[in-house]
């Protein structure tokens, strides 16, 4: 077993290691491992199912059913007359169910009456002979219906609207799990960024410590630089320490959406720029976006189900054969018919639904009116965050290049004498203030990017990532 691990062990220390993680592949992990998308997909194969459940209650339904029952005549010795008595009885309430499925709202209830009818036959005529008997009863029977209100049409359009808002549920979680990730993509390059030149900082200030050390041993410096060249590698270092907590708090959460350990170095990215206008695609962002397509898709489903609602209260129709089989003294017969219902008053149930769903329409409705203002909050929002990115990139390049001029001149001071060690570390420390303001504007650029294209709703191959057809 040693031997094998240290094959093993070998075998994989070989191989050449994993080339960075592309954003494009980051992406595809996570929608893979993406709970929202996979529950949305469950949704939408449910979706389909109820296509299927609609369309299965416009052909014939069978059914087989068997019994096997014992009647006992209570009361009495068992004479002639009171088992005559007793077995009238019996045959009556099987007539009352005969009537009472007849009259009901279902062709199974007709059917039910009739088993029920003739097995009050039989009972009554087994039971005048004043003994307990058991029966036997076998029921094969086909229903068809014939009208059922233009229910099933509208149920087909309901669940086609269905699988369409599936669809679209799909399509709006595999975006945001997109933009989620190329979010949390970015924010792990600008932390690994600010890590690596808090890095820097510590090494220049650590050989800025050294060369006071070697001017003290030999006279030239004083033991104040010294103490000012520690006191800046310890901020420094304060510095480091938050910048290598924040890289890896970037990471986990990058993990987090990808389903496993974010480990890999990640290839840098420059987004493509969106290119937006905010009076020329304000109107085609709102149609572009996922919430609206879902609400329109819902508004549509709404007046569906009103429809649906309002039938309710239309007459119904089918038909019905039965072919039964009766033992312990009793017969057999097959029975075809045809049964129609119409619901002439049911105490304002049918209107109460029909209000029900005109509400939800309203609702539905006023939503829709009030996402066009969010979604004009929303790009403003980001065209001047990007914008403000923009001009914080151009302002923090030329803070860069001053304050690497004010080190260089304080370094020059401090080796002529004129300066301080002092003058150095705050110079040195305002370069990294500059660099690091580089690095944060520079990255909030793409971000900004990554929210103007989910305000706007712009196609994800617009940001240079091709995910093929999801749903």
């Amino acid at each position: 077993m040693l031997a094998a691990l240290a094959v093993a062990t070998m075998s994989a220390a070989a191989m050449p290691p994993a080339g960075p993680l592309t954003l494009e592949q980051a992406v595809r992990k996570a929608i893979v491992a993406s709970g929202p998308v996979r529950a949305a997909k469950a949704r939408l194969g449910l979706a389909r199912e109820r296509t299927n459940e609609v369309w299965a209650g416009v052909y014939p339904q069978i059914a087989l059913s068997s019994s096997l029952m014992r009647f006992d005549l209570l009361g009495g010795s068992g004479g002639m007359g009171t088992s005559g008595l007793g077995g009238g009885g019996l045959g009556g309430f099987g007539g009352l169910g005969g009537l009472g499925g007849l009259g009901g709202t279902s062709i199974d209830g007709a059917m039910g009456g009739l088993g029920g009818f003739d097995g009050g036959i039989a009972a009554a005529g087994a039971a005048g002979g004043g003994q307990p008997f058991h029966q036997v009863q076998a029921q094969a029977q086909i229903t068809q219906v014939l009208f059922d209100g233009m229910r099933t049409q509208s149920g087909l359009r309901l669940a086609d609207l269905a699988e369409l808002a599936g669809r679209s549920e799909v399509a709006a979680a595999v975006r945001r799990t997109a933009i989620e990730t190329a979010t949390a993509y970015l924010q792990v390059l600008r932390a690994e960024a600010l890590a690596d030149l808090a890095a820097r900082a510590v090494d220049q200030a650590r050989r800025q410590l050294e060369r006071a050390e070697i001017r003290e041993k030999t006279g030239a410096g004083m033991r104040l630089d010294v103490l000012q060249a520690r006191t800046g590698l310890s901020a420094f270092r304060v510095q480091q320490a938050a910048a290598a907590n924040g890289a890896r708090r970037a990471r986990v959460m990058l993990g987090a959406l990808l389903g496993e350990e974010a480990a890999a170095p990640l290839e840098p990215v420059v987004l493509p720029k969106v290119d937006a206008d905010l009076e020329r695609d304000l109107e085609r962002a709102v149609a572009r976006r996922p919430e609206a397509e879902q609400l329109d898709l819902k508004i549509a489903m709404d007046r569906e189900q009103i429809t649906i609602q309002e039938r309710s209260a239309w007459p119904t129709a089918g038909a019905f054969g039965m072919l039964s089989w009766q033992g312990g003294g009793g017969s057999r017969y097959d029975a075809l018919g045809v049964q129609a219902n119409w619901p002439l008053f049911d105490a304002g149930k049918v209107r109460a639904k029909v209000a029900q769903a005109r509400a939800e329409l309203a609702a539905d409705e006023a939503t829709r009116e009030g996402l066009a203002r969010s979604v004009e909050a929303d790009t403003r929002r980001a065209l001047l965050d990007r914008t403000d990115a923009r001009e914080r990139v151009k302002l923090a390049g030329e803070g860069l290049e001053s304050a690497r001029e004010a080190l260089r001149l304080a370094e020059i001071r401090h080796q002529t004498g004129v300066g301080t060690m002092f003058d150095v570390s705050d110079a040195q420390q305002a370069v990294v203030r500059a660099e690091s303001d580089l690095i944060d504007a520079r990255y909030e650029v793409e971000l900004a990017e990554v929210r103007l294209a989910a305000a706007l709703g712009v196609p994800l191959s617009d940001l240079g990532l091709t995910l093929g057809d999801q749903p």
